[in-house]
């Protein structure tokens, strides 16, 4: 396999995380005027011609499973004779400017997008699709993508190199993944701060993922038994909702963190990571799952965080104007010593915890050895974890923090007479199994264009009870 261009009709990668090899991503994007239907089909064909990576499949027959190229475009349109108001979408500009607000999902939203390519029990074979529904006031665009093909970064690249096309700007020249293991890409020394301990707890996957058939059978039955009982009533029903919040108050809660542990420092009352900047992504992922268990009594049962973690910054990236795509992520953990302990702690130190996972993880040394390990492992059955643990007390928290959807502008698409922005105004992102399995609790966490954040959220409904905020802050 070759980065420079791209011959071989069929390929594999030498890094992937096969937790997700059988999801796919589905991402809806909301433009609020009409688009030509017509303009974007051809775009979408022109894109599948400059990348022909888009227009293959998955190849599921393969361990791991490997990939074609092609030139299939997997394009539908349908027209809707009713306004954004008329549907399951929330009212996404309707926010509180003091705190968080709280939107239930309707449980039709992702077909709204998704019409037709949502496979009820096969695996999303096909390596793009694009569905666009017209409506009276709006244009949807829903986009699918197997998740062993791509991460939620290549994700956006792919958006946006459309969204890029529709326009008639430059897109990079797609290559193909590197031929060698990406643990051989790692570049750099690590730089742990003087205050974070060299020997850290649970850097290496093998600490927290288990091999074999076994254990991964139980880890995807008791996803199955999640998504059943519920149906059934042997469990409580699940409810996702969208969290706004708005930007000033996250960066009040920021504020308030830092302070107290810059008090706590100067006081001596803090040494493992005294000096730490918190990030807005520790305080929303620590605001996040504060919430989320504001309502459970405490335990002495395991209490962990799966954290999804984008380890390109580690690894040397492609040559000027070229890019490629690849499911540049795997997962770590913040590991609470029980959900008794998470609950006692101050909000502060829980933020700190989280921004003491991401140091320690991003330090070359750890993203190499953890590289290592998916490689080595690549195709074998994997589950979380050597650690006991319990489905209901270990969240995934899933930063899109950094993907900029809503500068993505469609304008050179509108449709004749239509006068208004063709910029993307809210983003409906989901990772979804065969069967429409959703594991929970899950976060997704996106910016809105304004400063403040949307989380999607999958919780049990109690869970999501009117909680004392100044309680669990």
């Amino acid at each position: 396999m070759s980065t420079s261009t791209i011959s071989p009709e069929r390929y594999s990668v030498l890094t992937s995380n096969n937790l997700s090899q059988d999801a796919a991503i589905y991402l809806g994007l909301v433009v609020s005027s009409i688009l030509d239907v017509t303009i974007l089909e051809q775009k979408h064909k022109e894109l599948v011609f400059r990348w022909p990576v888009l227009g293959g499949k998955l190849m599921t027959n393969t361990k791991p499973y490997s990939f074609t190229t092609g030139d299939t475009v997997d394009f539908c349109s349908r027209y809707l004779s009713s306004s954004l108001e008329d549907t399951c979408l929330p009212a996404f500009t309707n926010v509180s400017c003091d705190g968080p607000t709280y939107t239930p999902i309707n449980p039709n939203c992702d077909d709204l997008f998704h019409f037709s390519s949502i496979p009820r029990f096969s695996l999303v074979e096909g390596l793009f699709a694009l569905r666009v529904t017209v409506m009276n006031d709006a244009t949807l665009l829903g986009f699918r993508i197997p998740h062993h093909f791509v991460d939620g970064k290549s994700a956006f690249d792919i958006v946006e190199a459309y969204c890029n096309t529709v326009a008639g700007r430059t897109i990079p020249t797609i290559t193909l993944p590197p031929d060698i293991p990406m643990s051989a890409l790692v570049h750099g020394e690590d730089t742990l701060p003087k205050s974070v301990a060299e020997q850290a707890p649970y850097v290496h996957p093998g600490d927290n993922f288990s091999l074999g058939l076994i254990e991964y059978f139980k880890f995807v039955g008791t996803a199955l038994y999640k998504v059943i009982a519920p149906k059934v009533g042997l469990e409580e029903q699940g409810l996702e909702q969208f969290v706004h919040l708005p930007a000033a108050y996250v960066l009040q809660l920021q504020a308030k963190c830092q302070a107290e542990l810059d008090e706590a420092t100067k006081n001596g009352d803090l040494r493992e990571g005294a000096g730490l900047q918190l990030t807005k992504n520790d305080i929303i992922t620590a605001w996040s799952l504060r919430r989320a268990y504001a309502n459970v009594p405490p335990d002495s049962g395991p209490f962990d965080l799966m954290y999804n973690f984008n380890y390109r910054q580690a690894i040397d990236q492609p040559a000027a104007n070229t890019t490629y795509l690849h499911n540049s992520f795997y997962n770590i953990w913040a590991n609470f010593p029980s959900l008794s302990v998470f609950k006692s702690l101050p909000f502060s130190r829980v933020a700190l915890e989280i921004r003491l996972c991401c140091v320690r993880n991003k330090q070359p040394s750890a993203v190499r050895s953890s590289l290592e390990f998916w490689e080595t492992h690549r195709a074998a059955f994997i589950a979380p974890g050597k650690r006991p643990y319990r489905m209901d007390t270990l969240p995934i928290v899933s930063p899109w923090t950094t993907f900029g959807y809503n500068d993505l502008d469609f304008s050179s698409a509108l449709a004749a007479g239509e006068k208004r922005s063709g910029k993307v105004v809210f983003t409906v992102p989901i990772a979804m199994l065969p069967m429409r399995v959703t594991v929970k609790p899950f976060f997704v966490i996106l910016k809105d264009g304004k400063g403040g954040y949307w989380i999607r959220a999958n919780l049990r409904r109690s869970w999501w009870k009117e909680a004392d905020c100044s309680r669990y802050l």
